[in-house]
């Protein structure tokens, strides 16, 4: 991950960030969801952006005359997404839920931001009133072993979370911990292996944070929380850096 403001980090292991902006169109929790707001956020999103429904394989069943027949198809959910032409970023509406990503290529946080704020805006003028009453910000950091042998204390080390026996793991190892760090905010913390077919296997160490106080529409005051939750896993992350760690990420690749 790479500091608050600045390119400093050389070698950065966050492979993606993700913001989710759970919503409502007004007070009323039985308000209708509106299938034409996903081509209306495309428009407002802007020319660098391209629009495409999220799909899924699935086995559809159709009955005919009495006949049931099965093939393999592609179904559309209600989920589109919206991929900009030349930055690896997503934005992603679904019902009640837009979510920002930026992916494999983390920019840092002040253009992180920005893409957060871009996308938040360019809904609020498709939905009015619009009110928030969840945000999640996630960080994924894929931190590669040079050996098999390498454990997790290698890379991570002991800190509020972190017991001394998962540091003392080098394969088949999995940590989840949950902890509030005030009366609306939580953190979630996840060590596991990369599922992956080979024999040196890099540490995913996943940091998610959820808050659940309510917000108005108001960039200023979301933008305020953000901050907040980024600085959440800014510290989470520093704590546990090792020297290895704190080697790697400033190794001019």
């Amino acid at each position: 991950m790479k500091a608050k403001n600045s390119d400093s980090v050389l070698n950065p292991t966050a492979i993606e960030a993700i913001c989710e902006l759970h919503f409502t169109s007004s007070e009323n929790p039985e308000s209708q969801w509106d299938g034409k707001w996903f081509g209306r956020l495309h428009s407002a999103l802007g020319i660098d952006y391209e629009m495409e429904p999220k799909t899924a394989k699935g086995v559809l069943v159709q009955a005919t005359m009495g006949k049931a027949t099965m093939s393999d198809n592609l179904i559309s959910f209600n989920h589109m997404l919206y991929k900009h032409r030349s930055k690896n970023q997503l934005i992603q509406l679904a019902p009640w839920l837009l979510a920002i990503n930026e992916i494999d290529d983390y920019p840092g946080w002040t253009p992180f931001l920005k893409h957060i704020e871009h996308g938040w805006k360019s809904l609020s003028t498709i939905i009015d009133p619009i009110n928030l009453t969840r945000i999640g910000m996630r960080y994924i950091n894929r931190i590669p072993r040079g050996s098999a042998e390498e454990t997790v204390g290698d890379w991570i080390n002991k800190n509020d979370i972190f017991p001394k026996r998962i540091l003392s793991q080098f394969k088949d190892f999995f940590l989840r911990c949950e902890l509030p760090l005030s009366e609306n905010t939580r953190i979630i913390v996840t060590v596991t292996e990369e599922q992956i077919d080979s024999p040196v296997k890099s540490i995913i160490y996943d940091i998610d944070t959820i808050m659940t106080k309510k917000h108005s529409g108001e960039w200023r005051e979301i933008e305020k929380s953000l901050n907040l939750l980024h600085e959440y896993i800014r510290k989470e992350f520093d704590s546990s850096k090792t020297n290895k760690l704190n080697n790697y990420l400033n190794k001019q690749k």
